[in-house]
């Protein structure tokens, strides 16, 4: 009869933990505010040639989340535009 190989140590199983969170990396798309700037502006450009008229809304975050909790919806894409849209449609919006 083959004996049992003993169970790792606690340490052992933290170290192996440890070791499989830092080989699970994930790269984030980052920009700088010079960027990302550049890039919103050159986005509006593009909205204003096209015929339209884009507003820039500042979104508070904690504003946001609130409405978003009221309105038990989740904080992606689609509840941002709603938030900016209602904002729009009440006059409330705080322009940049």
């Amino acid at each position: 009869m083959k004996r049992k190989a003993p169970k790792p140590g606690l340490l052992d199983r933290l170290r192996r933990k440890k070791n499989l969170r830092e080989q699970r990396r994930l790269g984030v798309c980052w920009y700088t505010e010079d960027a990302w700037s550049i890039m919103a502006d050159a986005a509006l450009d593009d909205l204003v040639k096209t015929g339209l008229r884009p507003v820039k809304v500042l979104v508070e975050a904690n504003a946001f989340k609130a409405w978003c909790v009221a309105h038990n919806k989740p904080n992606d894409a689609a509840s941002r535009a709603a938030f900016v849209a209602e904002m729009l449609s009440q006059n409330r919006a705080a322009t940049a």
